[in-house]
């Protein structure tokens, strides 16, 4: 049985396709659920994943994915926390990763839905879209990225830099392997600094996971790397973007 994933989207998501098409080919069960849906939350009881995909919800007004996850912790607070709390899976993917960053599911260190960390403009003051190298942590419990070393995938954000509440926050999500991929450069080597890190995230972090491995958000696009033609000087014999859905498909064919 293919497990079922509800992908949703609201005003100004623009990636709810692309996801789609790629948890379809990772062998899942894609949905596409309108964040107006989410009133009768009994609805996504069926799914084994949801996923967050990336855009400008709402035009991004009052600061990136804001009014979107302020409006998923009215319509949606208690089924995450089901979700969360059973083995099923959640991933937020760059205007996605920023919704559960500020709903208080990433990192997830003092609760459910208490904020700890932020997600703010880029350091060059600009939107960013390129490819950028990333370098999986090998002792994260991270489900989607399980067995993965190095990966590319394309950035397309304007405010992806992370940033942590305070140093404690940070400290935590070393000792529990939390930040899960970092942006380094061509030796492997994590970058803090513009452009091998598209928004200078603190300490080069491109995507964490909570502390169960279940929730994960990255700001660049898996989507975006499923068939190996769409990187020109891929020299790699596969997509690696596709890895991350193959990897929550796999994890409910196995557990």
């Amino acid at each position: 049985m293919k497990p079922k994933a509800a992908i949703l989207f609201t005003s100004g998501t623009n990636c709810d396709f692309e996801t789609s098409l790629a948890l379809k080919m990772a062998g899942g069960d894609p949905v596409l659920f309108h964040t107006n849906d989410l009133k009768n939350s009994k609805s996504l009881r069926d799914f084994q994943m949801i996923i967050i995909p990336g855009g400008f919800s709402y035009g991004d007004h009052f600061g990136s994915a804001t009014i979107w996850a302020n409006e998923l912790s009215n319509s949606l607070g208690e089924e995450l926390m089901r979700f969360l709390d059973s083995d099923k899976l959640i991933i937020g993917i760059c205007n996605g990763f920023q919704a559960l960053v500020k709903l208080g599911i990433l990192p997830g260190l003092s609760g459910r839905f208490s904020v700890e960390s932020t997600l703010t403009d880029n350091v060059s003051g600009k939107f960013e879209s390129r490819w950028v190298r990333l370098k999986v942590n090998p002792g994260s419990p991270c489900i989607f990225t399980k067995g993965l070393s190095e990966i590319e995938m394309p950035v397309a954000h304007g405010e992806g830099n992370f940033i942590p509440k305070d140093l404690s926050v940070f400290d935590k999500m070393i000792k529990n392997n939390q930040i899960t991929v970092q942006y380094v450069d061509e030796n492997g080597t994590p970058v803090a600094s513009y452009p091998k890190n598209p928004n200078g995230s603190f300490a080069a972090i491109a995507g964490i996971c909570d502390p169960s491995g279940r929730a994960f958000g990255l700001m660049p696009h898996p989507e975006r790397f499923i068939y190996s033609h769409q990187r020109f000087l891929n020299k790699t014999s596969a997509a690696t973007g596709i890895l991350i859905y193959k990897n929550a498909v796999n994890h409910f064919k196995t557990s």
